[in-house]
């Protein structure tokens, strides 16, 4: 049963579930009218995979460093499953790039429960969002992410706010040195172009709007179940589940603002809510309810790509 197998936390439950990866990766390269195969396309598509996976490792790193579930795999199969539902998500892009540092930033974030280093944790936080904004410039709402973290884990001081701007602050200003020496200052200008867009209409396609609305359905269904029982956990848990929250609505609403949709930016959702469903999954006693919720995410998984 697939809910015994994600209860467990074993190397071969990583090895299977990244094999399933790979697996749905090449389908759409392969699915791909526009792919090469050549030597440079090779080289492009294993720089891919290996983002990829880098990605995917790194959500379920920070997941078990920072304790955001128990010691299963269904954060890491959610996870897996959303880059597979969306294929645009697995794609290399500015978007793809920028959630990487992002979630390097929101490893230091989760880690400030800790009271370990926390200047340093603060600044690295800082730092690695202003990166992931040089990427993509609306990444700067995550800020508040940030700022809720020194809110949620008690951090919050004038001094430790100064430092999380001095962190994000940085790299833009580094990108500013490197325009003004090079004179591309029109480079460092465009960065200030804020653009958004509420449009909703690319998600009448059926590829899209099935993942979204499995994907909505359960975070919803998950955050009233977990939310209501918050009282039986510690307060460190509380913050961080707290702090998730805050993470899924500003991911979000980054993702509705998006210009050019064409389901990439629903990428910075499947970090919060990998984490949300899998403590909703291991915390439901039924498990025929567990397994056909799990089936039926995997077997529409597969039929997206016939559609």
């Amino acid at each position: 049963m697939l809910s015994n197998f994600l209860s467990k936390s074993r190397p071969i439950n990583y090895l299977i579930i990244l094999l399933i990866l790979v697996i749905f990766f090449f389908i759409g390269v392969f699915s791909d009218a526009n792919v090469k195969f050549d030597l440079f396309s090779f080289g492009k598509i294993l720089m891919n995979i290996t983002a990829l996976f880098f990605m995917v490792l790194l959500i379920n790193f920070v997941v078990r460093k920072n304790t955001l579930t128990k010691d299963n795999s269904f954060s890491l199969f959610f996870v897996v499953m959303f880059f597979a539902m969306l294929p645009n998500t697995m794609k290399w892009s500015m978007i793809f790039l920028s959630n990487v540092f992002l979630l390097i930033s929101l490893r230091r974030v989760f880690s400030l429960k800790n009271n370990v280093r926390t200047s340093i944790k603060i600044f690295d936080a800082g730092f690695w969002l202003g990166i992931s904004i040089l990427f993509y410039n609306n990444l700067i709402l995550f800020w508040i992410v940030l700022l809720m973290g020194l809110v949620f884990y008690q951090r919050l001081n004038i001094k430790n706010v100064i430092i999380s701007i001095l962190g994000v602050i940085i790299p833009i200003f580094l990108l500013y040195v490197y325009c003004l020496t090079f004179e591309q200052l029109h480079i460092f200008t465009q960065f200030f172009d804020f653009q958004i867009d509420s449009s909703i209409v690319f998600y009448d396609n059926l590829s899209i709007l099935i993942p979204i609305t499995i994907l909505v359905s359960l975070t919803i269904w998950s955050v009233i179940s977990v939310t209501s029982g918050l009282h039986k956990i510690s307060t460190k848990n509380r913050s961080s589940w707290f702090l998730l929250l805050t993470n899924l609505w500003i991911a979000a609403l980054i993702s509705f603002l998006k210009v050019d949709k064409n389901g990439g930016e629903l990428i910075f959702l499947f970090f919060p809510t990998s984490v949300i469903l899998a403590n909703y999954f291991q915390k439901e006693k039924d498990k025929m309810f567990r397994n056909f919720i799990l089936y039926l995410i995997f077997f529409v998984t597969v039929a997206i790509y016939f559609l």
